[in-house]
Formats: C-alpha cells, sequence, structure tokens
C-alpha cells in the first residue's frame, strides 16, 4: 500500500461515512459493509511499507458496532418496535464518532507525507 492508496480509502471511508448521515436511517447492513471496509483497510496497512507513525493511527482506527445475527428477525418484529428506533441513533452515533477519527487524516496525510 503507497501513500497514495492509503489517502484514498480515507476519502472512501469519508464519504461513506458522510453519505450514510446524510440519508439520516442507517441500518445494519450500512454499518456491516463500513466495518468490513475497515477491517480489510487495517488488515492492507498492517502489511504495507507505510511509515511507523502512519500505521499507528490506522492501528487506533475503530468502529464499534456488534454484529446482531438476529436481525433477519427485525423486520417481522418490526410493528411491536422492539427498539428500533433506538438502534438506529445508536449506529448512527457510531458513525458519527468514526467519521469524527477520520475526518482530518485525508489532510493530515497530504500535509505530512
Amino acid at each position: 500500500m503507497t501513500i497514495e492508496t492509503c489517502y484514498n480509502y480515507f476519502v472512501f471511508l469519508n464519504t461513506e461515512c458522510d453519505r450514510y448521515l446524510k440519508d439520516h436511517c442507517i441500518n445494519e447492513d450500512e454499518i456491516h459493509q463500513l466495518k468490513i471496509e475497515l477491517d480489510h483497510f487495517l488488515k492492507e496497512a498492517a502489511k504495507s511499507e507505510l511509515p511507523q507513525e502512519l500505521k499507528s493511527i490506522i492501528g487506533e482506527l475503530k468502529l464499534d458496532y456488534q454484529f446482531n445475527g438476529n436481525r433477519e428477525y427485525l423486520p417481522l418484529l418490526g410493528h411491536f418496535n422492539f427498539g428500533r428506533k433506538r438502534r438506529e441513533r445508536l449506529l448512527k452515533r457510531r458513525v458519527e464518532e468514526f467519521n469524527y477519527q477520520i475526518k482530518g487524516l485525508p489532510l493530515y496525510l497530504k500535509m505530512n507525507y
């Protein structure tokens, strides 16, 4: 992975977060996809020849998300509203926290490398 690829990953993750937050409704599939992308990015960065300082910054990125294995049953229970709105708010907050972590990283990368 090169510095340019790392920059493109940061921009991509920023764009995805902004897109999800703009919709005002984040579902589990979207955040799970974002988690998959982050995990892939972390693996690629760890085995790359990036500077150690940058690797440590990338290694600190995290998206706290517990994948709910029972999500396929949520539509069946939807009319009971078993905390669905609460779950959406929680997912949105998690994406906002992750977005806050990565928001300035593309600029940091351009200025320092």
